[in-house]
């Protein structure tokens, strides 16, 4: 058999310069969550698939790198190190005063079949902030999202801020099936604009357009799933989340 001596499709060698430099930006960016009082946590590569299962995620089953142990149990690389903390703070945590305030940095891993040229291994760096729903937690991860991005090197830049329920509650309006609705929460996790596109050429048709589009002040339509993955993310019960993954801003910073 042909030993093969090449990596796999969506993984790659990073080294030389390249990772000394982005090596030195996680390190700045992970220095900001300690000065914003983050705790560092390690969560497991892999983990029981029902970590990951779509209720909790926003990753498609069909995109996870499942296996089996030897007990027959169900296994996945973790495709985003959120739903493990979600995880850690309640069996590990339980007893802990709120709010809880964890940093992680981790490899990530998801199985793009219909998305030519992205890697499927990426470096994910980010906070959560757990037990603690108001305001003034909103801005503390809007901060440190917009100084870690300064801290990065960036200088123009635009933070989107997202919340999974309030585009559900549109996806529940328009009366999307259940297929559509998982569909588009993938293009959008995706970055897929033309695919989640509301207008003539896209996935959503008829009436549904309506509610997914708004006038903006020049008049233009304005689509609701437009935009880029937000770097800050507001849940539902009082969990906060500020991930610095996929950015394509700062990639040139350490290959350039």
């Amino acid at each position: 058999m042909e030993q093969k001596l090449h990596t796999p499709e969506g993984v790659r060698d990073i080294y030389s310069t390249e990772c000394r430099k982005k090596l030195a930006v996680q390190e700045k960016l992970h220095e900001l969550l300690h000065l914003y009082g983050y705790q560092d946590i390690q969560t497991p590569t892999f983990e029981y698939f029902d970590v990951f299962r779509k209720e909790i995620g926003t990753i498609s089953s069909r995109e996870l790198y499942k296996f089996f142990d030897r007990e027959g149990n169900t296994l996945a690389l973790r495709p985003d190190i959120t739903p493990s903390i979600a995880r850690a703070a309640a069996t590990l945590f339980e007893e802990e005063d709120c709010p809880l305030r964890l940093c992680y940095v981790g490899n990530t891993f998801i199985n793009h079949s219909s998305y030519q040229g992205r890697l499927k291994e990426n470096t994910q760096l980010g906070a959560e902030l757990i037990g603690e729903d108001s305001i003034e937690a909103d801005a503390e991860m809007l901060a440190m999202v917009v100084d870690g991005l300064k801290r990065a090197g960036l200088t123009e830049f635009q933070v989107n801020i997202g919340h999974v329920n309030f585009i559900r509650g549109l996806m529940e309006a328009a009366g999307l099936t259940e297929e559509l609705t998982e569909e588009l929460f993938t293009l959008i996790n995706n970055r897929n604009y033309f695919g989640r596109d509301p207008g003539p050429g896209g996935r959503i048709g008829g009436h549904q357009r309506g509610i997914f589009c708004a006038p903006g002040a020049d008049g233009r339509s304005r689509g609701a799933l437009g935009g880029r993955k937000a770097c800050a993310d507001s849940g539902s019960e009082g969990c906060h989340c500020a991930a610095f993954k996929d950015l394509p801003g700062i990639d040139p910073l350490w290959r350039g």
